[in-house]
């Protein structure tokens, strides 16, 4: 006989019973990652995550010379004890600054079936490109683009080894299926709120698969007569590329 845990267990990977107390390291956790995120600037810091399993905000950092202004600082200062500060080599303003290039040449020459963005827990830009049979024009605009992005930095995915390397995109015989992970970004149109993804459920009928928000999601929690339509929200991207659900 299996025995089932709970979403949440299985999320974190703990017992039942230790649900609680993880759900108030989330809170706290949540709390401390909004105030410190106030005095992270672009050029020094490239993000900064909540890990809850280890109860700890995971801070990738360009200028490590910066923590100690930072830990310093009376609003986080006695918070420290949950600041894990990781080197990192680029920061999200040269990030931002490489796709900008990058989503701009892509524009103007237009090359075909690929996916951009910035993953911060990569500290790269990642590069998606699909399968799709091209003309010799649009293989000669590709490779371009392909050096192009290599130049920037970019981490370059083709579609037959995404399964292997666990990207966020699928792209398959022309078709786009988007991956969605726990803290990756979602957005509610209807309210016009971005908040985090959560983990995944099903109801006990199996009937319907749900995404739970997490914790430190801030979706207004009004109800309304209309649904609410919920999508992927991609770092760096359009908020309504990818649709992912229905929110009632």
């Amino acid at each position: 006989m299996i025995d089932a845990r709970e979403p949440l267990a299985e999320l974190w990977d703990i017992q039942d019973n230790d649900i609680i107390e993880y759900l108030a390291r989330e809170s706290n956790l949540t709390m401390v990652d909004r105030t410190l995120k106030r005095f992270l600037n672009e050029l020094n810091f490239a993000e900064a995550y909540i890990n809850v399993k280890d109860n700890l905000i995971i801070v990738y950092t360009v200028n490590m010379s910066m923590i100690p202004e930072i830990i310093s600082i009376p609003e986080t200062e006695q918070y420290k004890q949950f600041l894990d500060f990781k080197h990192v080599q680029n920061s999200l303003a040269s990030l931002k600054s490489s796709f900008n290039e990058l989503a701009i040449l892509a524009n103007e020459d237009k090359p075909t079936s690929i996916t951009i963005g910035i993953f911060p827990k990569f500290n790269k830009i990642v590069l998606v490109v699909g399968d799709n049979v091209r003309s010799r024009k649009e293989s000669q605009i590709l490779r371009a683009f392909i050096s192009s992005a290599r130049r920037n930095g970019a981490e370059i995915f083709f579609a037959d080894s995404i399964d292997k390397l666990h990207a966020k995109r699928g792209i398959n015989s022309g078709k786009i299926t988007t991956r969605v992970f726990s803290g990756d970004g979602i957005y509610n149109e209807f309210d016009n709120v971005i908040c985090s993804a959560g983990f995944w459920a099903r109801t006990k009928d199996k009937s319907q698969t749900l995404l739970v928000a997490a914790g430190h999601c801030d979706i207004k929690s009004y109800l309304s007569e209309s649904k609410k339509t919920i999508f992927y929200l991609e770092y760096n991207s359009s908020r309504n590329n990818w649709r992912i659900g229905i929110y009632f």
